[in-house]
Parts: C-alpha cells; sequence; structure tokens
C-alpha cells in the first residue's frame, strides 16, 4: 500500500528514505577517502590539522553561513513569506546535494501543497543559475591564471552549454510541449505531463522580471563559496587565490554534476584536490585535512541553520488553502 503523501513540511521524514537510498554512496565516498588518508598517512595529517589556525576556521564559518543565507534570501524573494521559503530552501539542498545531478533539489515538489508549476520552475532555474555561476567564474579563473588548460576550459564550456543554455532555450519553448501534448492520447500520462510542462514554461518565463536580481545574488553567493575556499587553505597557512578556487569549484561542479560521480562518491572532491596539489602546489596531507576540516565546518553550519529555519511560524492557514490543488 503506498503511504499517504505528506501535507505539512516534515523534513526529518521527507529526507528519511532518500538518506537510506544514498547510503551506498556514502559508503564509496567514506572508503575513497579512507583510502586517501592511508596512503598519506595519519602522521602527517596530523601534524597539517595541528597547525590550524582556528580563529580563520571561525572566519570561515560565519561567510559560510553568509552565503547560506544569501541563497535562503532568494528563495524568499520569489516565493514570498508565506510559502515556507526558508523551510524548502534547507529541504531543496539537504535532499540535492548528495543525489546523482543533484535531482533531490527537487524534494519540496514531494509536498502536495508545494507541488505547482511555480515550484518546479523555481528550483530548475535556481540550479541552472548556480550551475551557471559557477561555470562562468571558472572560465574566469582559468583566463586569469594564464594556465595551458585548453581541455579544462573547453569541458567547461561545453558543461555550461548542455547544462544551462540547451536546458533555458527548451523550458522557454511553451509551443514545443503544447504541441507534443497533442500528439498524445488526451489524458494521458505523456499528454498531462507536456501539459504540465507548458505549465513550467509559463512561470520559467514569468521569473524573468526578477532574473537580474537573483543572478546577483547568485554571483554573490558564489563569490562568498570562493572566500570560504580561500579561508580554508588560509587557516592551515597557505593562500590560494581567487582565481584557482573558482577554477577549482568549476571542476568540482562539472564532476558532481556526472549522474555517476554525485558528492558522496567523494569523487569531485578528489579532481578538485588534484588540481590543487598540481596548480596550486599544496600538500597531500594538507588537501586530505582540508576535505575533512571543510565537511565538519559545513554541515555545522547547515545543519544548525536548517534548525533555525524550523524554528517559527509556519505558512497560515489561508496559505495553505491557496495551495491546496
Amino acid at each position: 500500500m503506498t503511504p499517504p503523501e505528506p501535507e505539512a513540511l516534515d523534513a526529518a521524514r521527507l529526507l528519511g528514505g532518500r538518506a537510506r537510498r544514498m547510503r551506498h554512496l556514502w559508503v564509496v565516498g567514506l572508503a575513497l577517502y579512507v583510502g586517501f588518508i592511508w596512503y598519506i598517512g595519519w602522521r602527517r595529517i596530523g601534524d597539517a590539522l595541528a597547525g590550524l589556525d582556528v580563529r580563520v576556521l571561525a572566519a570561515l564559518m560565519a561567510v559560510e553561513a553568509w552565503g547560506l543565507w544569501t541563497r535562503a534570501l532568494k528563495w524568499r524573494l520569489i516565493l514570498g513569506a508565506g510559502r515556507e521559503p526558508y523551510r524548502l530552501f534547507f529541504l531543496s539542498k539537504a535532499a540535492g546535494g548528495w543525489s546523482p545531478g543533484r535531482v533531490g533539489e527537487l524534494a519540496p515538489l514531494l509536498l502536495r501543497r508545494h507541488r505547482t508549476p511555480r515550484m518546479a520552475a523555481w528550483i530548475i532555474v535556481d540550479r541552472l543559475l548556480e550551475m551557471a555561476a559557477t561555470l562562468v567564474l571558472g572560465l574566469l579563473g582559468l583566463f586569469w591564471l594564464h594556465e595551458p588548460q585548453h581541455g579544462m576550459a573547453l569541458t567547461a564550456l561545453a558543461a555550461l552549454g548542455v547544462l544551462v543554455v540547451a536546458p533555458v532555450l527548451v523550458l522557454t519553448r511553451r509551443g514545443l510541449f503544447a504541441w507534443l501534448g497533442g500528439r498524445f492520447k488526451e489524458g494521458g500520462l505523456l499528454e498531462r505531463g507536456c501539459t504540465a510542462l507548458a505549465l513550467v514554461s509559463d512561470e520559467v518565463r514569468a521569473l524573468a522580471k526578477r532574473i537580474l536580481a537573483v543572478s546577483a545574488m547568485t554571483v554573490l553567493a558564489t563569490c562568498i563559496d570562493i572566500v570560504v575556499g580561500m579561508l580554508l587553505y588560509r587557516s592551515f597557512g597557505f593562500y590560494v587565490g581567487f582565481a584557482l578556487i573558482a577554477t577549482v569549484q568549476c571542476a568540482h561542479g562539472i564532476a558532481s554534476a556526472v549522474p555517476i560521480t554525485p558528492n558522496a562518491t567523494g569523487v569531485p572532491y578528489l579532481v578538485a584536490a588534484g588540481l590543487l596539489y598540481t596548480l596550486g602546489g599544496i600538500p597531500k596531507e594538507v588537501l586530505a585535512a582540508a576535505v575533512g576540516v571543510r565537511a565538519v565546518a559545513v554541515n555545522i553550519v547547515f545543519w544548525s541553520s536548517l534548525g533555525a529555519s524550523l524554528v517559527g511560524p509556519r505558512g497560515s492557514g489561508a496559505d495553505r488553502q491557496e495551495e491546496r490543488p
């Protein structure tokens, strides 16, 4: 028997099932990280951790929180105060961060009263904006470094075209979905799917009036992420420039977008570490220690922020009635 759909925003319930399905990816990622630590040696990593500057680490966590809530404010701007924007944001990011291709970011659509064309359109647009900002800043970082990384530049350009430009061109073609819907049996699954996509396309176009504001906030949040990366290595006594971190995050983003190598597998972190080692000269023991330190710091900020988002009044009864199909 199929369990009833949740009508309220219960993050623990919604994330529970997904967490169980993602355990095998966590095992892969943990095994890869433990293998990396074993290869380098616990003593060398311990020496790197001993030199950690706690004050810089505290600044890193503050900046991380700034970037996280900047992204949450985008949801507040688009959805409005009565639609639980902060709770939905943290639910989306918690489910998306460890899922293949970040498809888990669609988790708010599992909630019946939030399963609307506007919600689907915004989640998709937000993901496209995040990818575009990461890829563009990464390309700018590559050009600034003057490094002969032509293969990576071409990969980033291809990713920009495939992951951002092509979806935008398709999503804004409402007539295409209407035409496709007319080709299928009326009332059938495919016809209803095309109708839903046509409605999402309408909402994507409606978001254009606020696209400049949310794009600026996305670029700001991505720049803040880069500063977090700079502070991470500064806490170990190494200076890594803005351009290199932007390039590294671009490579990390491309790797995590591949369905078989999400963040949980650890592969994107390995790609980023390889670039920092070859282009930045960061020692292996520092790279290994930095991955663990950032994971702990970022998770503390994220889950404490998620807890803060769950404190306070929920959407009003009027809002609930308005959104119920």
